[in-house]
């Protein structure tokens, strides 16, 4: 899937956050480099779907059962989709072009990369707020 100018920049923001943000964490921190695994589509429904990602300061995404995603980014919540696509978790979120996503899981942890990128940004899984 080509990912809009839009759909970019916003994937971009998050990941210029996370960067800052890893920047300022010890060197030695390779551990998930070291044992994450790709989800396939059966493994991103169980682990992913139902549940809250989030980089527990900057913003979170709950992907409901449904298909829908409830986003809170700098406190400002947004209305989106997600659909899993060949093994791949595709986001659609305010009225930006959908982003898909590998998704690599670490214990708590994923990280999400696009197919088109070497970087990636990585954020805790856990049970969804109600």
């Amino acid at each position: 899937m080509a990912i809009s100018d839009r759909a970019r920049s916003y994937i971009l923001g998050r990941m210029i956050i996370v960067l800052g943000l890893t920047a300022a964490i010890p060197a030695g921190r390779s551990k998930a480099a070291e044992t994450a695994w790709k989800l396939s589509a059966g493994e991103i429904r169980a682990h992913v779907i139902g549940r809250e990602m989030t980089d527990d300061v900057h913003w979170s995404e709950i992907f409901q059962r449904n298909g829908t995603i409830i986003s809170n980014e700098a406190g400002l919540e947004h209305q989106g989709r997600w659909k899993i696509i060949k093994d791949q978790l595709c986001v659609w979120i305010r009225d930006l072009d959908g982003a898909c996503y590998d998704i690599w899981m670490d214990g708590n942890e994923v990280q999400l990369r696009t197919e088109d990128s070497e970087n990636y940004f990585t954020a805790h899984i856990r049970t969804a707020r109600e």
